[in-house]
């Protein structure tokens, strides 16, 4: 439905480390779960196997070179239609920086927790308040 179900703040380690305990916490609250987009900075093999055990479709490009079995893999119809849906996450962000939620003016560790949990409140917020707008616009055009 293109809410925030999650998010995690990565003090200490890298990306790839972080990603499977976000995904065990948003498939509890979210158990139809299904698929996943990340950008390159989340792959490893490790996370790739674990994804794809757990959810139907790990649309995570590879770093470096692709060989045969990874461009088949990249190239299905699945993951394609997958990855033509992350540009719709880069726009969501977008729009939070667009409304000032690219600065943390808040100082220390806790302020930038707090910022960074109401640009989540924010980008459901703004996606619930957009549902009756779009709803109201489909009704004026029928």
């Amino acid at each position: 439905h293109q809410l925030v179900l999650g998010f995690n703040i990565i003090w200490v380690g890298v990306d790839a480390e972080a990603i499977k305990p976000l995904v065990d916490q948003v498939m509890e609250k979210s158990p139809t779960l299904d698929a996943l987009i990340t950008d390159k900075g989340y792959w490893s093999p490790e996370v790739y196997s674990y994804l794809s055990s757990n959810l139907e479709i790990a649309a995570i490009p590879k770093k470096g070179r692709l060989y045969k079995e990874k461009k088949e893999r990249q190239g299905s119809a699945a993951f394609v239609h997958a990855r033509n849906q992350h540009p719709d996450i880069e726009s969501a962000i977008n729009a939070l920086q667009h409304r000032a939620l690219n600065r943390v003016l808040s100082y220390g560790s806790e302020g930038f927790a707090r910022t960074v949990g109401a640009s989540a409140i924010t980008a459901n917020l703004m996606r619930l308040g957009s549902v009756p707008v779009k709803k109201q616009v489909k009704a004026d055009k029928d």
